[in-house]
């Protein structure tokens, strides 16, 4: 009898463990998820100054009151902010399937019904 109590004691720290280390998953995951959600707001505001200051310089530059350096050096600009923006909703997207994956019930990850999961 001791030795059963002593085994269900050590199943329920090593339950505890598991559950404490699903949390501290889940709480990172949320903490990613917030932080690429800025990032990619971040990367749009960006976006969107970069592509008018190209379009001014463009302007500027039809109008004779510029050259063809200052013209790609915003061109070049508005092509990295781009770039940001792609990367930071990657990151986002990931972020968001790595939460997905911890947050959601096995059955559901894998495609299984309630009834049709293996008992």
């Amino acid at each position: 009898a001791a030795s059963a109590d002593a085994r269900l004691t050590g199943l329920g720290y090593e339950l505890r463990l598991l559950i404490d280390e699903a949390q501290r998953d889940l709480r990172l995951s949320l903490v990613n998820l917030r932080a690429t959600t800025e990032l990619k707001e971040v990367a749009l505001r960006e976006l969107a100054v970069a592509q008018r200051l190209a379009e001014a310089e463009l302007r500027r530059f039809e109008a004779g009151t510029s050259d063809y350096f200052l013209l790609n050096v915003r061109e070049r600009s508005l092509g990295e902010a781009q770039l940001k923006r792609w990367q930071a909703e990657l990151n986002h997207q990931v972020a968001l399937a790595n939460y997905y994956g911890i947050s959601m019930d096995r059955k559901v990850l894998w495609g299984e019904s309630a009834d049709s999961a293996p008992q």
